[in-house]
């Protein structure tokens, strides 16, 4: 019995070697490259042509000629400015969003002694004299907010700020009420420049961590400015 009972061990031992060794010599059977794709496609992985093709784009879109960037830690990025000149340009930008909005409402008290000097007694008119101004913050922006991408900030800022003097001097030199209409008209338009590009360049200056407080800076100054307008109007 003991005999019998060995040679069944020796013997279930020895087919358990042989289907080890049958399960070892299936796996490691080599796997073409198309199985090795279709696997990784089954599982969501890339594959291998798939991984090579997309890192062949990644490097030709940052060596694209048509995307126009800055250098690392180039002086001339408002990124890298000072705090400094930041703030100092922030500040005069929010000066000239306060007054450029405070001439909507400014004008209002002087309505009637206007009216009287120019021998008008329409309702009308005198209402239309001084939201006109406000017609060209509607139409303003139609043209400075393209010229301000294509040609840069500056030159928009320049030619508003001299257009709303010239603009604005027109208007104490008019001589009647048509002329006195279309250069309120025409201050609008040039005076909506800050309040069109102010957000944008704020943009440029600060990164999207510190745009809260300087962007609330610059918004005060549209906010400020109808307020004070009215006040000195009661």
């Amino acid at each position: 019995m003991s005999g019998q009972g060995d040679e069944r061990g020796i013997s279930h031992s020895h087919n358990a070697s042989k289907e080890v060794k049958a399960s070892t010599s299936r796996t490691a059977l080599p796997i073409s490259p198309s199985q090795q794709n279709d696997c990784d496609e089954e599982k969501g992985l890339p594959v291998a042509g798939e991984s090579r093709k997309v890192t062949t784009e990644v490097i030709n879109a940052e060596h694209d000629p048509n995307i126009v960037d800055w250098e690392d830690n180039e002086p001339g990025n408002p990124y890298n400015w000072t705090a400094k000149k930041k703030w100092l340009n922030i500040a005069v930008l929010s000066a000239l969003t306060l007054l450029t909005p405070l001439g909507s409402s400014f004008f209002a008290p002087a309505v009637p002694r206007v009216m009287a000097d120019f021998n008008s007694t329409s309702e009308l008119t005198a209402t239309f004299v001084v939201s006109v101004y406000l017609l060209g913050f509607a139409f303003g922006p139609i043209l400075i907010a393209p010229i301000s991408e294509l040609y840069g900030r500056v030159v928009v800022y320049h030619t508003c700020n001299v257009g709303y003097l010239v603009f604005t001097v027109a208007c104490a030199l008019a001589t009647n009420m048509n002329m006195l209409i279309g250069f309120r008209f025409l201050a609008g338009c040039f005076g909506v420049g800050p309040v069109t590009i102010g957000g944008g360049t704020v943009a440029d200056m600060m990164k999207p961590e510190d745009r809260g407080l300087a962007m609330s800076l610059w918004a005060m100054g549209a906010l400020l400015g109808p307020v004070i307008g009215e006040y000195h109007s009661l």
